[in-house]
């Protein structure tokens, strides 16, 4: 088990290095423009915009399905085993 985390581990660090790679090399050749490099930026802004908009969404709908259906589901299993518990 730990063998395989650390294989993955060691896999995913290394895609992350060679996609940082690409992405500065590509960025690198493309800045010599100064018309490109704007759009560019305006591009890498809307990206991480509309990323971190996504991801607010969804933990805002994570936690409303824990706060209101987990939590009710867990105190729904509760009341029915107290009966269990106080025949015993």
């Amino acid at each position: 088990m730990a063998q395989s985390f650390l294989d993955y581990k060691i896999s995913f660090v290394g895609k992350w290095v060679l996609t940082n790679i690409l992405v500065a090399s590509l960025g690198g050749i493309v800045i010599d423009n100064v018309v490109v490099r704007n759009y560019m930026i305006l591009a890498f802004g809307y990206y991480f915009v509309c990323n971190l908009g996504l991801r607010s969404v969804c933990a805002v709908l994570e936690y409303m399905k824990y706060y209101y259906y987990d939590t009710v589901l867990w105190k729904t299993k509760i009341r029915n085993q107290v009966p269990e518990y106080k025949r015993q």
